[in-house]
């Protein structure tokens, strides 16, 4: 800083000692002060060089400093149109422009360049696949109600209401992934969920990121599953891997919560096989144990159930959903 201050001033001082004499100031309009790492010139704006170059210019730092080619071109942004992209070729921003159909962006690695290439079938995507979902209708959704429930959508999510009549339940699922021919089983698989719950009591719900099915709270079946149950103000999370004969499955106490509350609800399931819940990007349970030996099912989506258990309201709402699926 002190270096900087003391550059300047000597650079007013001679510009204000600079001769009237027109010759004279093109001779001197050539001289430079060195600095580390660049230097300033001590001339003035329109300079005439007569075609000459300035050389020996050093990193531009100073606003009236001399700007090198090179670092033009490193900042120069080359003229684009809607949909274009730009990556780096190495030397300068090169433009990639947007293709004529829908296309995915592949980079072939050892610093190529990007292009656009054809989306292959999902089968073919040994990497990873992701399914985002926010809420839009119900059109493409499965839903089932009994008694007074229902399902609607408001305002960017679902909701699933009971109704006033006891023991009526609401249903909304989706199958998110399909498994395709020769598709390998040891994948990472990782759902999220947001919802929140408009009552704490007389109520049961079952959430099944991994699976089109669900399983009412409490009770005994033969399928796998990974996912979390509410039983009044409790939330659980739950796993149990294919049994024969119809058994309980295993059951963790997260947390109790009151009414109105907002959850992130999420699992990851590996092939160890393993499960990690987590609440609001928090882990709060691991297992090895009664799990599915491997995450991918003959299909994958996801299902929301609520019971309630009295003769009032309950609901839950559904704001979005994440899906990811890696292969391993």
């Amino acid at each position: 800083m002190m270096r900087r201050l003391l550059d300047k001033a000597r650079l007013s001082l001679l510009r204000a000692l600079l001769p009237k004499d027109e010759k004279l100031k093109e001779e001197v309009a050539k001289l430079w002060l060195p600095r580390s790492p660049h230097s300033i010139w001590l001339g003035w704006d329109d300079v005439d060089m007569g075609g000459k170059r300035i050389r020996r210019v050093g990193t531009p730092v100073l606003d009236d400093d001399v700007a090198r080619k090179r670092d033009v071109e490193q900042v120069a942004m080359p003229v684009g149109e809607a949909g274009d992209m730009i990556y780096h070729d190495g030397e300068k921003w090169t433009a990639l422009k947007a293709p004529a159909a829908e296309k995915w962006l592949k980079h072939p690695g050892d610093g190529a360049a990007p292009e656009w290439a054809d989306i292959p079938a999902a089968a073919d995507v040994w990497g990873a696949k992701f399914a985002t979902i926010v809420p839009q209708s119900l059109d493409a959704w499965d839903t089932s109600t009994s008694g007074s429930a229902s399902i609607g959508y408001i305002l960017g999510f679902f909701e699933l209401c009971t109704g006033s009549t006891a023991d009526s339940t609401a249903s909304l699922s989706r199958i998110l992934f399909t498994t395709y021919t020769n598709e390998p089983t040891n994948t990472r698989e990782r759902g999220q969920i947001q919802v929140r719950f408009s009552s704490n009591s007389g109520q049961k719900v079952c959430i099944s990121i991994f699976a089109k099915s669900a399983y009412e709270p409490g009770s005994t079946f033969t399928g796998p599953f990974v996912g979390f149950w509410v039983i009044n103000d409790e939330l659980y999370a739950v796993h149990k891997k294919y049994t024969d004969t119809a058994e309980a499955p295993t059951t963790h106490l997260i947390e109790t919560f009151s009414a109105g509350y907002r959850y992130l609800l999420e699992i990851e399931h590996t092939p160890e096989p393993r499960a990690r819940f987590y609440v609001n990007r928090t882990l709060v349970y691991e297992t090895t144990e009664n799990l599915p030996t491997y995450p991918c099912q003959p299909t994958e989506g996801l299902c929301v159930w609520i019971k309630n258990t009295e003769s009032a309201d309950k609901r839950i709402r559904i704001h979005w959903i994440k899906r990811m699926r890696e292969f391993l």
